[in-house]
This record gives structure tokens, C-alpha cells and sequence, in this order.
């Protein structure tokens, strides 16, 4: 079965966007993850890492 081919075209006043876009992803994802990390980690540690992920912009 042939596989198509195809484009995606970003333009360059998005594309200059996306390092910053990229830089705040990494810092909320990184509140969440290290929260993770923790032994105890339950539901209400989530919460709170979603919520100070929230409060990332």
C-alpha cells in the first residue's frame, strides 16, 4: 500500500514563536514531572502540580 506524501508549511511569524512556546511547555511539564517523582504521589499531589503548572506563563 503506498504511503502518502506530505507538507507541513509553518509560517516564519509562527515559527519564530515556537522556542518560547517550547521553553514555557518544558517548565509547566517540569512542575508535574518532579512532583512525579516523589514516593508518595497520589491524586491530590497532581491537583496541586497541575495547578502551580497553571500558574506558569
Amino acid at each position: 500500500m503506498p504511503t502518502a506524501m506530505c507538507a507541513v508549511v509553518i509560517p516564519l511569524k509562527v515559527a519564530r514563536k515556537i522556542p518560547e512556546a517550547a521553553n514555557l511547555l518544558a517548565k509547566r511539564e517540569k512542575v508535574i514531572l518532579d512532583g512525579c517523582k516523589s514516593p508518595r504521589f497520589g491524586i491530590e499531589d497532581l491537583r496541586q502540580a497541575l495547578s502551580r503548572a497553571d500558574d506558569i506563563h
